[in-house]
């Protein structure tokens, strides 16, 4: 296992522990805040900048990260799904400037693209069986994660 990947694990399981009794949180996988640490991590080592890893008993308020630009950036992680992955964000709960897809598959991470909070924002309403509304885009018309490096000043 990565470095990486356990600190992701530990980090994980101590907010399992903060948020066990939050209705807030959506559990809608045994390891939810696994996939989201997994993404979070990703993107961090993508943009080269560094995850929030504290423990927030009342959450993020939906902001993952602060980026150079001053931009706030939220990554949603799915987990692979015979390849119907699409960015969702619950309704009512876009805050974010930006939006990134992060796709947990074992313990690879794809970061598949990303959209301004704005757009997102304006997207179709889909509820997945959960009773959750969430605004939807499908992962192949996301804009590419270079333009997003790009606007950070870090090319890859």
């Amino acid at each position: 296992m990565s470095v990486r990947l356990a600190w992701a694990h530990k980090v994980a399981e101590a907010r399992e522990g903060v948020h066990r009794d939050d209705p807030s949180t959506r559990r809608l996988t045994p390891h939810t805040h696994l996939s989201g640490m997994q993404g979070e991590f990703a993107f961090a080592e993508l943009c080269g900048i560094m995850p929030d890893t504290s423990l927030k008993p009342s959450g993020d308020g939906g902001i993952d990260f602060r980026v150079p630009l001053m931009y706030t950036v939220d990554v949603k992680s799915r987990n692979y799904r015979n390849g119907d992955i699409d960015l969702l964000v619950e309704h009512g709960k876009v805050d974010a400037d930006i939006y990134v897809l992060a796709v947990i598959r074992e313990d690879d991470v794809d970061l598949r693209g990303w959209e301004w909070g704005t757009v997102v924002k304006r997207l179709p309403l889909r509820d997945l069986g959960t009773g959750v509304m969430n605004h939807w885009k499908r992962s192949d018309e996301l804009r590419p994660m270079s333009e997003l490096v790009s606007r950070f000043g870090r090319m890859k």
